[in-house]
């Protein structure tokens, strides 16, 4: 099974809090799609989990999931949402910079 034929079947996780919105995706999968530096600082980083701002970035990562895997990703809400107000830990973060590993 190739990294594309992982990435068609992966379920990402959708994380939030009360303002915002994120969706966890690994470098390596930016890097797959061609879209490192296509994402905004907007979105977050820790390791190589980049959290994927819903409103700025997940646009591009979308697009670029279904030219490469020829559907769109599936995407399912996270069990662990935030319910302190205006506080999630992704915020906690290091903002999202290409090619930072």
């Amino acid at each position: 099974m190739t990294k594309i034929d992982r990435m068609k079947e992966k379920m990402y996780l959708f994380h939030s809090d009360l303002d915002y919105g994120w969706v966890a995706v690994k470098r390596v999968e930016l890097v797959i799609l061609g879209i490192v530096d296509k994402i905004s600082t907007r979105s977050y980083q820790k390791g190589s989990t980049i959290y994927i701002d819903y409103v700025y970035d997940w646009g591009v990562f979308e697009e670029a999931f279904s030219e490469v895997c020829g559907k769109i990703p599936m995407i399912k809400k996270s069990k662990n949402q935030s319910t302190r107000k205006n506080a999630s830990h992704i915020l906690d973060y290091e903002p999202y910079k290409p090619w930072r590993f």
